[in-house]
C-alpha cells in the first residue's frame, strides 16, 4: 500500500473516485473542477494505491494560514478497515503541517458522507456542532531549543563557521556524508548559510547545532530534511564519537518531532558505516529495505539501509520512494541487536 500525492496525469482516476464520494456531482462537472484545483497553491490531493489500482483518495485546502481542512476523504468499501482512511488523514497532516498549519478541520454534511466516528477514531473531535470537527497538528516551530543532560541543541549562528569548519573539512567524517571535505573557511561559511541559517524564515524547521552545555560550541548537527522523505540525519566530530552523544541528541529532536505532529522520519545509512545504523535503532527507528545507487555527488555505487520511524502513520506503513527509484532494492536479513 503506497500513499502519494495525485498528479495531473491521473486526472481519469482521480475523477472516477470524486464521482463515488460525490454522486450527486456529474463526473464532467468533478473533472473541470478538478482541472482548476491543480493550478491552486493552496490544496493538495493524496492517493492510497496498491498494485496499480486506487485504495482511496484525499483532498486538502488552507482556509487560513494556520487551518488545514479535509475536504474530502474517500475509501472504498471493499478496503475500509486496513488503516487506508489513518494513512491519507496522515498524509493530509503532513502537508498542513509543512505549511505552517496548527489545526485540521472536516466536516460531514450531506456531500461528505464520512461518519463521525471514523473522525474520533483518527484524533478529531468535535468543533461547536455534531457535523464538523477540528484536530489539533501540533505547534509547528522552527528548531526550538533542545537541552539533554550533557548537551544544548539550539541553532547555528554567524559565529558557528569555525566550529563547523572542523567538522567539514574531516575526511573521516565526511566519509559517509553526501558531500565532499570542505577546504576553505569561505566554504564552510557558504554551507552554514545553505544548510542551516537560510532555512531559519521557515515556519517549521529542525537544523540543530549539537553542543556540550560545558561550552555551548557546536561539535555536530543534527536536522530534518523538509521533503517528503523527512529525511534524519547527524554528524559528529570525530574526538567525540563513542560517547553516546549522536544518539542523547537524536533522542531529544526524536522527542520533539513527536510533539510537533511530525507523522515519520526516515534515515539511511551506508552499509560499510553500521555506527551510523545503530543509532536509527537505539532512537527507535526499523530497518525497512536496502538499495542501491549512484551517490551523488561522489559518483560512487553505496548501497543504502533505509530505516523509519512512524509517529501518526500506521506501524506497517514504509516510505517507499528510494525502492520505487532505485532497479536494485532487496530486504536483508538483518540481526535483530
Amino acid at each position: 500500500m503506497k500513499v502519494r500525492p495525485i498528479s495531473p496525469a491521473d486526472l481519469d482516476a482521480w475523477t472516477a473516485l470524486r464521482h463515488e464520494l460525490w454522486p450527486r456531482h456529474s463526473p464532467d462537472d468533478l473533472r473541470r473542477e478538478s482541472v482548476e484545483l491543480f493550478r491552486r497553491s493552496d490544496t493538495a490531493f493524496f492517493c492510497v494505491e496498491e498494485r496499480g489500482e486506487w485504495l482511496g483518495i484525499a483532498e486538502a485546502s488552507l482556509r487560513s494560514p494556520a487551518r488545514g481542512h479535509l475536504e474530502g476523504w474517500y475509501v472504498k468499501p471493499e478496503y475500509r478497515r486496513r488503516g487506508v482512511g489513518r494513512a491519507l488523514v496522515g498524509a493530509v497532516e503532513a502537508w498542513c503541517i509543512s505549511r505552517g498549519c496548527t489545526v485540521l478541520g472536516s466536516d460531514t454534511d450531506g456531500d461528505y458522507p464520512v461518519s463521525p466516528a471514523a473522525h474520533r477514531a483518527l484524533g478529531f473531535r468535535e468543533d461547536g456542532s455534531p457535523l464538523l470537527f477540528r484536530k489539533e497538528l501540533g505547534t509547528c516551530a522552527n528548531t526550538p531549543r533542545l537541552e539533554t543532560e550533557r548537551l544544548i541543541l539550539r541553532r547555528f549562528s554567524e559565529a558557528d563557521v569555525d566550529d563547523l569548519y572542523a567538522l567539514l573539512r574531516d575526511p573521516d567524517v565526511n566519509r559517509f556524508l553526501p558531500w565532499f571535505p570542505t577546504e576553505t573557511r569561505e566554504e564552510a561559511a557558504a554551507f552554514l548559510h545553505e544548510r542551516f541559517l537560510d532555512t531559519c524564515s521557515l515556519p517549521s524547521a529542525y537544523r540543530y547545532a549539537v553542543c556540550r552545555k560545558t561550552d555551548d560550541r557546536p561539535i555536530g548537527y543534527v536536522r530534518l530534511a523538509a521533503d517528503d522523505s523527512r529525511d534524519f540525519g547527524y554528524g559528529l566530530r570525530k574526538e567525540f564519537w563513542r560517547q553516546g552523544i549522536v544518539t542523547e541528541a537524536a533522542r531529544a529532536v526524536v522527542f520533539r518531532l513527536r510533539q510537533d505532529g511530525v507523522p515519520y522520519i526516515t534515515a539511511t545509512h551506508d552499509v560499510n558505516n553500521p555506527a551510523s545504523g545503530e543509532v536509527m535503532k537505539k532512537i527507535g527507528m526499523t530497518y525497512r529495505y536496502s538499495y542501491e545507487e549512484l551517490w551523488q555527488p561522489k559518483n560512487i555505487p553505496v548501497v543504502f539501509r533505509m530505516y523509519q520511524l512512524n509517529f501518526s502513520r500506521e506501524d506497517g506503513w514504509t516510505y517507499r520512494k528510494y525502492w520505487d527509484r532505485c532497479e536494485h532494492h532487496f530486504i536483508e536479513e538483518l540481526p535483530s541487536r
